[in-house]
């Protein structure tokens, strides 16, 4: 939720990206994009 919130790369981020689904990670890596 946070990535969507905030696109701009956390150290909480990477980690919540780990502990998400695919679809979650490549959600971040659009918004991060």
């Amino acid at each position: 939720m946070c990535l969507q919130l905030h696109p701009q790369p956390n150290p909480s981020d990477e980690t919540s990206k780990a502990a998400k689904p695919p679809a979650e990670i490549n959600m971040a890596a659009y918004f991060t994009a």
